[in-house]
């Protein structure tokens, strides 16, 4: 589609990063308004979120390299002689799994340094979460990036831009905007079963269960390299859902059976 959005002098403003900053903010957004609900002032919503954000940032990086290491060495001769591509190379490439892995103990750690309530602020930032990994994956589909299997239905896409990661001249699953219309849902139905629940973290926890639900059956549709185990049965981020689910059933029943505080939405 359109991987550069314009020029700024030499440098190009590339959709993907464009489409993650507005996502971020709209998500600060979000939580600075439930944060307030709740006591929580904006100034530690926004420290919060770019902790947030960098650790996320890193682990879907490591992530990626952990999964695809051959492909980093064979481009270490690459990168000697090309120094300056090594931005390029460390903004691509991103699994949003191991953003949320990483992002997780990051949040613990700075909500018990400012002494708040661990699932109160979870709880807050649920729907934030899929709502800026929408504006994200609407990023995917103008880099043309995390690109679906052949299509012939009539919603098919067709990539032509020489600089789009996508195969060009194929009618192709827009798998991108897929993910995008299942993150934006995802925040709607958590914004409606926020005040519905009775316990605090269980929003937190929703998310984490029904998120990879989706992304389960999306990545059926997906033909970019992402990994795979169990002889190709099942990709990487397959498998990290289906042990998330698992753990986000558990979670839900350890805090029926606590009965921690109630958050009020």
């Amino acid at each position: 589609m359109h991987p550069i959005l314009i020029h700024i002098g030499p440098i190009p403003i590339r959709s993907y990063g464009f489409m993650i900053v507005c996502g971020f903010l709209v998500g600060v957004w979000l939580a600075i308004r439930r944060g307030r609900k709740v006591g929580i002032t904006p100034e530690t919503v926004i420290d919060l979120c770019f902790a947030i954000l960098l650790s996320a940032l890193i682990g879907s990086k490591l992530l990626h390299l952990i999964i695809f290491w051959p492909d980093y060495l064979v481009d270490i001769p690459r990168l000697r002689h090309h120094p300056i591509d090594l931005f390029v190379y460390l903004g691509s490439g991103l699994i949003f799994f191991g953003g949320l892995i990483a992002a997780i103990p990051t949040a613990i750690f700075f909500v018990r340094k400012r002494k708040l309530g661990i699932w109160t602020v979870a709880d807050v930032l649920a729907p934030s979460i899929p709502l800026a990994h929408g504006f994200g994956r609407i990023g995917c589909f103008l880099a043309g990036c995390c690109f679906g299997k052949l299509c012939e239905a009539p919603w098919a896409v067709t990539f032509h831009n020489p600089n789009s990661m996508a195969p060009l001249g194929i009618p192709l699953h827009p798998t991108q905007l897929y993910s995008a219309f299942w993150n934006f849902s995802l925040a709607a139905i958590l914004l409606l079963l926020g005040p519905r629940l009775k316990r605090s973290g269980q929003l937190f926890w929703m998310y984490i269960l029904l998120y990879p639900i989706g992304r389960f059956v999306i990545e059926f549709y997906r033909a970019d390299q992402r990994g795979f185990i169990l002889s190709g049965a099942l990709s990487t981020s397959q498998f990290i859902g289906i042990v998330l689910v698992l753990v986000a059933i558990a979670a839900q029943c350890v805090l029926l059976l606590h009965k921690p505080k109630s958050l009020k939405h």
